[in-house]
């Protein structure tokens, strides 16, 4: 499959592709040789969407492709393309999936415009301080991902496994108090992930238990063996160490240098203690780090540049 030729086909329906990138674990050097692709890139609208009434922020053109256990194949491919309005203001807010397009190498690069390359010379236009609170933000969220959605899992297979002593053509609120390790109330009883009415028959809640751990189970593995969800963590400390870089030096660069002690950390190298030591450390760190970057991004030049552009294109079009 050609990546670029694909989205360049798909794209033209609604407007002229400005970037695309490889991203993700390909560009952070974390990679290995079962991880699947992903690409990122932006487009600008066709004029009708700037004076007229059609409206697009981003458009999927994802390739889908999934084995039985619900994860994606060698062959799945996720490309999403931002509109560059969009595209312009994540950016300015410092969202971490997007900064990142600002700093993307020569190697992960597909497509590359003239138009695109002046926001990527001048990045400084939108890295603030507002990278503390979001990279910051991103961090923590995978930190607790990573030690629940194991706990969720482990939920759905306790509760699956209590079921398996009952009658399928049972209901469960004739078992409530062999049901008592799950919440529940006078209508439902509750779990993490799902919520069954009580007067549910076992074996159709059977029935989505077993589709909700099949569609997780390529996870479980992790799970089980380490107690948490290695690759949750690994994004946790490269969030923390992107956005020190973006604190200290305003910039990132591509493949990261601590790639390996990534790799490490994914490969469950370390246990859920210490990585726990570890983190509380690094994020009480991230607090304190002095910075020089302005409170805001330069509205004013962004601005400029996008109705220059969208002048141009307009014109033009």
């Amino acid at each position: 499959m050609n990546v670029l030729e694909h989205t360049l086909n798909r794209i033209a329906e609604f407007g002229y592709l400005l970037f695309l990138a490889r991203t993700g674990s390909h560009l952070y050097g974390t990679n290995t040789e079962n991880s699947d692709e992903d690409f990122v890139g932006v487009f600008i609208a066709k004029p009708e969407y700037y004076i007229g009434f059609k409206t697009v922020n981003e458009v999927d053109c994802s390739i889908v492709n999934k084995d039985e256990s619900g994860k994606n194949t060698k062959d799945a491919i996720d490309i999403k393309v931002y509109e560059l309005k969009t595209f312009l203001k994540l950016c300015a807010d410092s969202n971490p999936n997007i900064v990142e397009l600002l700093f993307v190498n020569k190697k992960n690069t597909l497509f590359n415009t003239d138009e695109f390359k002046v926001f990527q010379k001048n990045y400084h236009w939108f890295i603030n301080q507002r990278v503390r609170h979001s990279f910051l933000g991103y961090a923590k969220q995978q930190m607790k991902k990573g030690i629940q959605k194991g706990q969720n899992f482990s939920e759905l297979k306790h509760l699956l496994s209590i079921l398996e002593e009952f009658d399928e053509n049972s209901i469960l609120a004739e078992h409530k108090d062999k049901l008592k390790d799950f919440k529940m109330d006078n209508k439902n009883l509750y779990t993490k992930n799902l919520t069954f009415q009580l007067n549910f028959f076992v074996k159709k809640v059977k029935k989505q238990l077993k589709e909700k751990i099949k569609i997780v189970s390529h996870r479980a593995e992790l799970w089980e063996k380490y107690g948490y969800d290695t690759k949750f963590f690994m994004h946790l400390f490269r969030l923390l160490d992107e956005g020190e870089n973006l604190l200290k030096n305003g910039k990132l660069e591509f493949p990261l240098k601590n790639k390996e002690y990534l790799l490490d950390i994914r490969k469950g190298k370390f246990s859920l203690k210490e990585l726990n030591e570890i983190a509380e450390e690094r994020i009480s760190e991230f607090d304190k780090i002095e910075t020089n970057l302005p409170k805001k991004s330069n509205w004013n030049a962004i601005e400029n540049e996008l109705i220059k552009l969208v002048t141009k294109k307009i014109c033009k079009g």
